[in-house]
């Protein structure tokens, strides 16, 4: 029973003063769909300038991996050619 009174006066606190809200004119309603439109298309404006942003930063991104697997590739023929250098080195080594 108590839910009951409670969910009433809930109800009648949200729709009196709705009910007492004298209704708006059709330029205040054309007004504040066009301030909302203008809001809207300047935050798709702001969108889109993040979306060209993130963009060249994963273009870059890609570069840079790509500059990191040739580098990695060089590293290791690099590391190859030192072992065989010094697997040549004992050889001669232990020849003498």
């Amino acid at each position: 029973m108590p839910r009951i009174v409670v969910f009433a006066f809930i109800l009648l606190s949200n729709v009196l003063p709705a009910a007492a809200q004298k209704p708006s004119s059709d330029s205040e309603t054309l007004q504040a769909l066009l301030s909302e439109i203008r809001q809207l298309r300047k935050d798709l404006q702001i969108t889109a300038v993040a979306a060209q942003r993130v963009q060249i930063v994963l273009y870059r991104l890609q570069g840079e991996r790509e500059a990191i697997g040739q580098l990695a590739q060089s590293l290791q023929s690099a590391r190859l050619e030192l072992g065989a250098v010094q697997k040549n080195r004992q050889e001669r080594a232990t020849e003498k």
